[in-house]
């Protein structure tokens, strides 16, 4: 088993090296720019996706918001029972 650890260790490295290039690809502002092409055209073509999109996206905006609110709601609570 030994003998495996170079190679653990040398596909460890490249296989980070291969992350990071394609993080830094999936970044392109040439990648951004045709993949919301494709998205525009794909929902022009099935409305239904925008719809769902659409939906997902006010589903995160609401989760982010209740999130707050609790945070908030709960702090409120801890102020209250430090002056009592």
């Amino acid at each position: 088993m030994e003998s495996f650890k170079p190679l653990a260790k040398e596909y460890d490295e490249k296989f980070e090296a291969f992350q990071e290039e394609l993080r830094k690809w999936e970044e392109t502002a040439e990648r951004i720019k045709d993949v919301t092409f494709q998205r525009i055209q794909a929902e022009n073509e099935f409305p239904e996706l925008k719809k769902e999109r659409e939906d997902r996206e006010r589903w995160a905006r609401a989760e982010k918001i209740r999130g707050d609110d609790e945070k908030h709601m709960l702090n409120k609570k801890r102020q209250k029972i430090k002056f009592v």
